[in-house]
């Protein structure tokens, strides 16, 4: 009999390529995690170092908070359906 060209097998070519997919898979996760945290480093630098503090309130002539929370003045009391 003569011989054929028989298939050659694949050797470890599937398990070279499941494990540079999965690696590179585990290195883009890494990456985007990274710049997650370096997003969230930076702005809490940034709220550190401020010489002010952390929440600036605009300074207007309207009433104060005390005139919206006392009850003296409804307008709706004498009214009930």
């Amino acid at each position: 009999p003569r011989e054929g060209n028989k298939p050659q097998p694949l050797g470890n070519f599937v398990l070279i390529f499941l494990f540079t997919t999965s690696m590179l898979c585990l290195l883009y996760l890494l990456w985007r995690r990274a710049s997650t945290l370096r997003t969230v480093v930076s702005h809490q630098l940034q709220t550190w170092t401020r010489p002010e503090g952390q929440i600036r309130l605009s300074e207007d002539d309207g009433p104060s908070a005390t005139e919206f929370l006392t009850d003296g003045d409804d307008e709706d009391v004498g009214i009930v359906d």
